[in-house]
């Protein structure tokens, strides 16, 4: 069976890190054979692929002008490989590789939904295409794939077609995520944090929907009743050369507490290094850097949005979105409880994680799901 994905670029995010994942756990297999199209660049995401040994095309779309030549490379493609299955990935995907799919004659496409409030979460012409999305999910996909109950519920609100819809949670490769001590030394050393110090950390990309803004203003509360506490933020945009993230930091005069670790590749190791997660969103459709985190047997302070409470079940405490009293109050609380509730915290959030969201099950439930669709049709 072969599989084309479309994806609107391959930098850093939850569905690119998804695909990428879904595409390595498929490696070798006969029965499973994966392509990539990015319709702009190449990105992080597309370079490891490749360094794996997948295709992956990217067709280097850039504005509106270079629509029509990137539809038609598009449109080629699909018909030179003729794939089972046509995947697309996130709103601006699905309508453009959906509908170019099947004109290329592609007999099966397979929508995916990665957002769970696009009136917050999505740029303003994903806003505008959602409704003509909804519209064209009665026909043009066989399916439609939802990252989460939250993400399903919202595009059903939005006149989706309800029985395409499928939810497959994110799933994590749960036996690689091993807090060392030599990897939590190592961060540490790197970041010039003292070994014995309370550190408190997130990994998320510089973005709006993250709301960093609250953290760094949430820590300022915090190193006012601890000026022990650190602060380590891990991701796209999370450096000292960006000069908002700065500035906030600034405001708190918080600069010696903040260590900003930019992307990394070694996340687990980062999330070693941490004693404390926490994840600061105004939405969420899944929270994969708060699974992560669980996986890790780390306890978690995260907004209560969306999707969030139910993916941290008993491994953490939330609060409100754009509280920073609120958060810094759940972050002191955690600093200040013994180790023995923390530890308790993290166990029930690595066993909900392997309970719920392994990367088997998620393999599991995309294979089934491959084979219905492409089956479906000979019976």
């Amino acid at each position: 069976m072969r599989i084309l994905h479309v994806i609107i670029g391959l930098n850093t995010g939850g569905a690119e890190i998804m695909l990428q994942r879904l595409i390595e756990q498929h490696q070798g297999s006969p029965a499973f054979q994966h392509e990539v199209v990015s319709l702009t660049n190449i990105g992080t995401i597309g370079l490891r692929l490749k360094e794996k040994g997948v295709t992956v095309h990217a067709l280097g779309l850039r504005s509106l002008m270079d629509m029509p030549r990137v539809l038609f490379m598009l449109y080629r493609l699909i018909r030179k490989t003729e794939p089972s299955i046509t995947q697309t990935w996130m709103v601006h995907a699905d309508l453009i590789g959906g509908i170019v799919a099947r004109l290329a004659g592609c007999p099966h496409v397979l929508w995916s939904l990665h957002a769970c409030n696009i009136a917050l979460a999505g740029t303003s012409s994903a806003r505008r295409i959602l409704p003509l999305c909804a519209f064209l999910s009665r026909w043009l996909p066989d399916k439609i794939v939802a990252v989460s109950g939250s993400c399903d519920r919202f595009h059903r609100q939005r006149g989706y077609k309800a029985d395409k819809i499928v939810v497959i949670p994110n799933g994590l490769a749960i036996d690689s995520m091993i807090a060392s001590p030599q990897a939590r030394e190592r961060i540490r050393q790197e970041a010039r944090i003292p070994h014995d110090a309370m550190v408190i950390g997130c990994v998320a990309r510089f973005n709006g929907t993250k709301d960093i803004e609250t953290l760094v203003r949430a820590a300022g509360i915090v190193l006012s009743r601890n000026k022990e506490a650190h602060f380590m933020l891990v991701g796209t945009g999370m450096t000292a050369q960006n000069a908002q993230l700065s500035a906030w930091i600034k405001c708190e005069k918080a600069e010696a507490s903040f260590h900003l670790m930019g992307e990394r590749a070694d996340i687990p190791d980062c999330l070693a290094a941490m004693d404390i997660f926490c994840l600061s969103s105004i939405t969420e459709s899944f929270g994969l850097a708060v699974a992560e985190a669980m996986a890790m047997e780390k306890p978690c302070v995260t907004t209560n949005v969306d999707d969030l409470p139910a993916l941290l079940g008993e491994g953490g405490v939330t609060v409100p979105p754009a509280a920073p009293d609120a958060l810094a109050t759940a972050l002191t609380t955690m600093m200040e409880a013994p180790e023995s509730y923390r530890a308790a915290l993290g166990r029930k959030g690595r066993e909900r994680v392997e309970a719920h969201f392994s990367l088997t099950r998620m393999m599991a439930l995309y294979e089934t799901l491959y084979t219905e669709v492409t089956t479906r049709d000979a019976k």
